[in-house]
């Protein structure tokens, strides 16, 4: 019986459309495609798009030093938001991880410079759009962590140095804003960012004790005191803002006047010793010795910077 050329030409188009199927996923194997975002496929694009413009024949010694920096770059393990990371840096010191992350940071600012400069004006608007998208989506992140990094150092200082911090004298201001700035927990950091301790030395003019035994007639104890301790300072968001979450805290030693009474010098005779707590400007302290004794106040300045 003889075939009809219909059914000659089915296997004939079977064998076609497998010989493209096979041609099309060989071809896709070997263009492996472009991660769309993150930090590698910011290093991506900018390699597609350094090809394109044929970045070697134009600008050589460019091109040379772009291979180099993305190839430090696609080595280094680097997170996104760069959370500089790997096993490496756990051998490393504090000041050969900062090292290497200022190179990090050199080396990608080198690379963006180029690619926002030299590449973009070898591209037309539709290719930029097309091959260095992943490079703009990674420095729009970059913009928007930028911005809230500042923010929550704004707050930050806000708490330590705004209207609800605590009101310094002369002689802290000296201690905390010149000898201990240097120092990054009194201090503000390279990043802007507050230290969270204080220094605190001050006069305290008139702590209260309820006195049951009515001593001086008026049935409280008022005693004055010289005070020195650490001020601790909540620099998290919501702190600072009402008496329950105040700005900060402080602990340290007193020396209480023998002799009752506002502005009293406690070094006029010898002193009783004792600690105290405050939560904001609500302290509490306790005096030790033969007349033990718990003692309240509430931070003020009798006479502003001073005391």
């Amino acid at each position: 019986m003889e075939k009809s050329p219909r059914d000659t030409q089915a296997p004939v188009r079977l064998l076609i459309l497998w010989a493209v199927l096979i041609l099309v996923a060989s071809a896709a194997a070997k263009e492996k495609p472009l991660p769309e975002s993150g930090f590698a496929a910011a290093l991506a694009s900018v390699r597609a798009a350094a090809a394109e413009i044929k970045l070697a024949q134009l600008e050589p010694a460019v091109s040379v030093k772009l291979e180099d920096s993305l190839d430090f770059l696609d080595s280094a393990d680097v997170a996104d938001g760069w959370a500089v990371a790997g096993h490496d840096l756990e051998r490393m010191s504090a000041a050969d991880k900062r090292e290497r992350e200022a190179r990090l940071r050199g080396s990608f600012l080198f690379v963006k410079n180029v690619a926002n400069g030299f590449i973009r004006r070898h591209l037309d608007s539709a290719r930029q759009e097309i091959l260095l998208k992943p490079l703009d989506a990674f420095q729009a992140r970059e913009l928007e962590s930028a911005l809230a990094a500042r923010m929550r150092n704004l707050e930050m200082l806000e708490i330590k140095y705004g209207p609800n911090s605590a009101k310094l004298n002369v002689v802290e201001v000296l201690v905390n804003h010149f000898l201990l700035r240097g120092i990054p927990a009194f201090g503000v950091d390279a990043q802007g960012s507050p230290g969270p301790l204080e220094m605190v030395l001050s006069y305290s003019t008139s702590y209260v004790t309820p006195a049951w035994s009515r001593r001086d007639g008026t049935g409280i104890l008022i005693a004055s005191a010289c005070e020195g301790g650490v001020r601790y300072y909540f620099l998290r968001p919501g702190w600072g803002r009402n008496a329950l979450l105040p700005a900060y805290m402080a602990v340290g030693g007193l020396l209480a006047a023998k002799e009752e009474g506002v502005l009293r010098n406690p070094f006029a005779m010898e002193p009783d010793f004792g600690g105290f707590l405050s939560w904001g400007a609500v302290k509490a302290g306790i005096i030790f010795g033969d007349d033990t004794r718990v003692m309240l106040n509430r931070q003020f300045q009798f006479i502003p910077y001073l005391f």
